[in-house]
């Protein structure tokens, strides 16, 4: 490739590809994830604590017991049942320590009014507000694409929506900026590009070398794929 030709970006398999990377989103996931936690722990204790309100108001309408059915005997006659023959009727429910009326409406009306279903509600609502939180915050991750592609003729970096193009002969060498923590490829001109990014499964420093390894290779037309090609 000449000097003065442009690296073709719109069809990347244009040259062949010598590696690629994709973004570290660790740290962003947790971001999104961890706040989620509390509303969804809150909204589980405001539900269980407005169960209990109403508990504690009319426990009977809670807990309903179910009374035996009463023995008969099979064929009309005298006798213990006979397993699988003429049961007794279906159980029906029954209230267990069936209050007053009026003592029953008085504690309704103190533990069970609008306060307690509305604890319902903020609760139930904090339920879901943790996971809809994640799906949404997840959907923008998802659609923001960012990769690094290294070719035999250049990188090309996906960020933000745009493309960063570098050639390797406008390159003069590929560094490790220690002190931050992140690639450097210092151009013939005098110019620099900087790679801020952290890709999943390789580290800066590594990067760097892996760059740069790539980058003298490729000046003397020694990476696999271009004797491949030739």
């Amino acid at each position: 490739m000449s000097a003065d030709e442009p690296m073709d970006v719109e069809d990347l398999a244009a040259k062949p590809v010598v590696g690629w990377y994709r973004p570290d989103d660790t740290r962003k996931l947790l971001r999104i994830l961890l706040p989620t936690i509390l509303p969804m722990v809150l909204g589980s204790v405001t539900v269980g604590y407005a169960y209990a309100r109403l508990e504690a108001a009319d426990p009977a309408s809670l807990q309903p017991r179910r009374e035996p059915p009463a023995a008969r005997a099979p064929h009309g006659g005298v006798g213990e049942p006979l397993p699988g023959v003429l049961r007794g009727p279906r159980s029906r429910p029954q209230r267990i320590a069936e209050a007053p009326a009026g003592r029953r409406a008085q504690a309704r009306g103190r533990g069970a009014g609008v306060g307690t279903w509305l604890l319902f509600v903020v609760g139930f609502a904090l339920v879901v507000a943790g996971p809809s939180w994640a799906i949404f915050g997840l959907r923008r991750t998802w659609k923001d694409e960012r990769w690094l592609l290294l070719r035999v003729d250049g990188l090309i970096q996906q960020r933000d929506g745009e493309k960063l193009c570098v050639r390797w002969e406008d390159v003069e060498r590929v560094r490790y900026d220690d002190e931050g923590q992140v690639v450097r490829l210092e151009l013939r001109d005098g110019g620099a590009v900087v790679l801020a990014e952290r890709y999943a499964d390789v580290g800066p420093e590594e990067l760097a070398s892996r760059l740069e390894e790539i980058r003298r290779k490729a000046s003397f037309g020694l990476l696999p794929q271009q004797r491949a090609r030739g």
